[in-house]
């Protein structure tokens, strides 16, 4: 969660300070979604310090007016001598030597270089540019600085801007330079509306990341080839199923795609509807969910009658032959 900003009343020029410290607050504001205005003064005089509170006190102010952001900073801004104002040219210098702190997050640094910009009076182009170059001086990641110094100046202010938000957003979520190679990774792997990705344009091909990928059922050719199949099919000549007749058996396509016998009741009024008679009773089914169900007649073989022999044939007999030595032998 973000800090609440407090007042420096020791830094001179007191205005500056006075003018630094209400854009702070008023982001403090933003960031907290505080709308409420009692909410808002009451976060003023606690960030104000004593000697905030002691310039309220001694302002004779009522406990309306005491309720109103705008009365305070009124109050605040009268007391304060802006005839002292430090000329844009400085806060640009001092602008120029703001530096990323050893602990600081990236978050933090863009945040404190917006608000010192706020007196530089930059355009809102030439503030995406300084913006950018002091992001390049003090970054530590170097395939980072090298993705910034690869941007061509000149890019519209929205496209600048948009580009700001996604290098914070990565730096935010990775925690080392590995991790931020891979996020870059996946950026350039990304492709943009109606154009291919950016690492696509420059080798040619579409590069691989550690995310897993479908195959190319997305692609242009594949879209073309569906269509042109599509369109075969469409262009073949096609005949209506026949019509059932009632009693006809058939069978008829369940939920879960297997397909189960039945008998067909009647057609109804409805084109293509019939009624059909499961095991589970009476259903209405559309034509193209019934199939002819072609029933095969069993015969069966007539059994013998008494008129007809049934004497089983034996086996054939041996050939026997007498032994030669009983030739002579006679009974």
């Amino acid at each position: 969660m973000a800090k609440m900003p407090v007042m420096d009343w020791q830094h001179q020029p007191l205005a500056d300070s006075l003018e630094a410290f209400q854009a702070r607050l008023t982001l403090y504001f933003e960031d907290q979604d505080i709308t409420d205005k009692p909410k808002q003064a009451t976060k003023i005089k606690i960030a104000s310090g004593d000697e905030g509170m002691r310039r309220i006190l001694s302002s004779g102010l009522s406990d309306a007016d005491l309720k109103d952001p705008e009365k305070i900073w009124t109050l605040f801004a009268g007391q304060v001598d802006t005839s002292a104002k430090v000329n844009f040219r400085v806060h640009r210098l001092e602008f120029a030597n703001i530096r990323l702190a050893s602990r600081e997050s990236i978050t933090d640094f863009i945040s404190r270089l917006r608000t010192k910009a706020l007196r530089c009076e930059f355009d809102q182009t030439e503030l995406s540019e300084r913006l950018i170059e002091m992001i390049i001086l003090n970054t530590p990641f170097q395939e980072f600085r090298r993705e910034l110094l690869a941007k061509k100046k000149g890019a519209s202010n929205g496209l600048a801007e948009r580009f700001v938000r996604t290098v914070k957003s990565t730096l935010m979520k990775t925690n080392s330079q590995e991790e931020f190679d891979i996020a870059l990774l996946h950026i350039r792997a990304t492709p943009g509306e109606g154009i291919p990705s950016p690492g696509e344009i420059m080798f040619g091909r579409t590069i691989r990341t550690n995310l897993p990928s479908f195959r190319n059922h997305e692609t242009k050719e594949y879209e073309e080839n569906l269509q042109e199949r599509q369109r075969k099919a469409s262009a073949l000549p096609g005949k209506d199923l026949l019509p059932l007749e009632p009693g006809q058996p058939v069978t008829y396509r369940q939920p879960d795609g297997s397909w189960m016998p039945a008998a067909v009741i009647a057609d109804r009024d409805e084109p293509r509807s019939y009624d059909i008679r499961t095991p589970s009773g009476i259903l209405r089914r559309n034509r193209i969910q019934l199939r002819d169900r072609i029933t095969k007649a069993v015969t069966f073989a007539e059994s013998p009658t008494e008129s007809e022999d049934t004497t089983t044939r034996a086996h054939p007999q041996r050939n026997r032959r007498p032994p030669a030595h009983l030739a002579d032998y006679t009974k």
